[in-house]
């Protein structure tokens, strides 16, 4: 009798709960539960991280661009410091020139002092292998500024007797023609896409051949040759002004660094006085050979 009474009192709960849920089991609804908050948690630690990475990844992308618009800044003052540079060494040169074209007394000292000259020569290859060969010595101010001074006065000395005993208008013309080509090259420079820093080895070689020509050219007074080898020695300087352009410029594989100004104007300036003098003796060969 109990025992009926106890399996008709489980029976009426069974029945009850399946009428409720018949297809879920209590345990079952606890572990649903026990998911769905793990589910909830792991979507927020998920969010979290998700939100830190994006966070790291906006300082990161905001470091990047601090550090490209510093060296864009950087390589901008290092390009406005060497054409300053070179534009006070272009101004002392002209000026040295123009003063020994127009001076009489400086051009006889300049004639009569063969000794003075030597010296000059002397002085600027020692200070030019002293920089070249010392970048500590190059990048120290303002031994640096110096020794860059001493070797502009002994060029512009050099310069200025050339000048003194050529004919005026070839002068002129041949300022003019490295002007209009300097602007030219370095406006290409700044614009191709072509990479001319890596030339710096077949650069090196074609100027120690031109180097050993120009020894030879003493010995001869062809004019023929002498205009071959001048158009071959413009046009290497013309390719040395686009190559020390790029490495100024700093946007190809090569170039400067920022403490390098003063070897970058000495390359540059060196380039300009190159195109000059080769174009001056260009167009004395040209005279001398139509004259004949």
């Amino acid at each position: 009798m109990y025992q009926n009474q106890y399996q008709g009192h489980y029976n009426q709960n069974m029945q009850t709960f399946d009428v409720e849920n018949p297809m879920v089991d209590p345990y079952q609804n606890q572990n649903n539960k026990k998911e769905k908050k793990h589910k909830k948690h792991r979507k927020s630690s998920e969010s979290s991280q998700s939100s830190n990475s994006s966070d790291k990844d906006l300082n990161q992308n905001l470091y990047s661009s601090e550090g490209l618009s510093s060296d864009k800044y950087l390589r901008s003052g290092f390009v406005t410091k060497v054409y300053s540079i070179l534009s006070v060494q272009m101004l002392f040169t002209v000026m040295m020139s123009a003063f020994s074209m127009s001076s009489d007394h400086f051009r006889m000292l300049q004639l009569n002092n063969q000794g003075l000259m030597i010296l000059i020569i002397i002085v600027q290859i020692v200070v030019l292998l002293v920089l070249i060969c010392s970048r500590d010595m190059a990048k120290k101010v303002p031994t640096n500024y110096i020794l860059l001074g001493v070797f502009t006065f002994c060029e512009g000395y050099i310069v200025g007797f050339i000048c003194a005993f050529t004919d005026q208008k070839l002068v002129f013309m041949a300022v003019f023609m490295t002007m209009s080509i300097f602007f030219a090259l370095t406006l290409y420079a700044c614009t191709t896409k072509s990479d001319f820093t890596l030339m710096g080895g077949f650069l090196c070689v074609l100027g120690m051949v031109l180097l050993i020509l120009c020894l030879f050219m003493m010995f001869t007074n062809n004019k023929i040759i002498q205009i071959i080898y001048s158009s071959i020695a413009a046009l290497m300087f013309g390719l040395y002004i686009i190559y020390d352009t790029q490495l100024i410029i700093g946007t190809k594989s090569y170039k400067y660094d920022i403490d390098d100004y003063v070897i970058a104007s000495l390359e540059l300036y060196m380039d300009i006085i190159g195109l000059f003098l080769q174009l001056l003796e260009l167009l004395k060969a040209l005279q001398s050979n139509n004259s004949e």
